[in-house]
């Protein structure tokens, strides 16, 4: 999977689950979304934190060096 849109609209959809159901998010889920988070794509490291503030999952804290600029 080469676009950021779809690990963002996977994990929105994965998220709305687990907040509806009580069940984790898939790992595999998580696995994808923290590859582009740590390639500094700027959606998904936004993604990422929400779900971090929702208590979908445990963000370890970025380094400045993995985020782009801006």
């Amino acid at each position: 999977m080469e676009d950021p849109a779809v690990t963002v609209g996977l994990v929105i959809h994965y998220a709305r689950i687990s907040l509806a159901q009580r069940v984790p998010i898939p790992p595999v889920i998580i696995e994808l979304l923290t590859r582009r988070v740590e390639e500094g794509d700027p959606a998904c490291i936004m993604v990422a934190e929400w779900c971090d503030a929702s208590g979908l999952l445990d963000l370890k804290p970025l380094t400045r060096s993995k985020r782009r600029p801006g």
